[in-house]
């Protein structure tokens, strides 16, 4: 039973072996078979003179109609109340000098 077991395995790995070395290498032609060289692919045999070229360019030209503004403003001072009063000044003044340019407030 055993010698069966191993000539069974030993069969199916040389099939398998036999199936790896067919697939793995491209079929021989008459030439190569009798001892003629394969030919020489000539490098200059395609046509260069055809050619496709595509450019292009675009310009879109819009209004703009949103913008983002985000600021800071950073003082110094001798207490709290002190920077946050010069702070709160300068910040109002930022957003009196926007609201001049006519831009509308909008908080999202």
């Amino acid at each position: 039973m055993k010698s069966q077991s191993t000539l069974l395995n030993t069969i199916l790995i040389c099939a398998v072996v036999f199936l790896a070395i067919n697939s793995g290498f491209p079929a021989r032609t008459a030439s190569a078979a009798e001892g003629n060289p394969a030919p020489v692919i000539n490098e200059t045999s395609c046509s260069t003179g055809r050619s496709v070229s595509v450019s292009g360019t675009a310009v879109v030209n819009v209004t703009p109609d949103r913008v983002l503004i985000q600021l800071g403003v950073q003082s110094n001072g001798r207490t709290p109340k002190l920077v946050e009063a010069v702070n709160s000044a300068t910040v109002y003044r930022v957003i009196q000098a926007i609201k001049k340019q006519n831009v509308a407030e909008r908080i999202s």
